[in-house]
């Protein structure tokens, strides 16, 4: 009888934290900031994804761009504008405190990795 009582309280037991995990990952999941569109293809907001990045202190307001892997010039205090006319396929931040051994004095602000379409 305990034997059953004991796998029955493993089973509820394992569901919980199964229960608790998905919705750790739905959540996860909603912290995306991209919806895709009928062909499959991520549409990123990019004023959302900057501002969530330098609030959680990942990059600065001037990171480096690198757009298809070449570093890309803009008018400080424009990375904004200046993501939004890009195609972009895929982003992703390399944060200020790697990007510096990476960069050099370049990633004190971070790095923003950019591929487009």
């Amino acid at each position: 009888m305990k034997k059953n009582i004991h796998h029955i309280l493993s089973i509820i037991l394992f569901f919980l934290v199964s229960c608790k995990t998905s919705q750790k990952q739905i959540e996860a999941d909603s912290l995306n900031h991209y919806t895709i569109n009928e062909k499959g293809e991520k549409k990123y907001n990019v004023k959302l994804f900057i501002e969530e990045k330098i609030m959680q202190n990942e990059i600065g307001e001037n990171p480096l761009l690198q757009v298809n892997n070449s570093i890309t010039s803009y008018s400080e205090n424009t990375l904004l504008e200046t993501l939004e006319k890009l195609d972009i396929k895929d982003i992703q931040i390399i944060p200020k405190q790697k990007s510096i051994s990476l960069f050099g004095k370049r990633g004190v602000d971070g790095v923003i990795q950019v591929i487009t379409r």
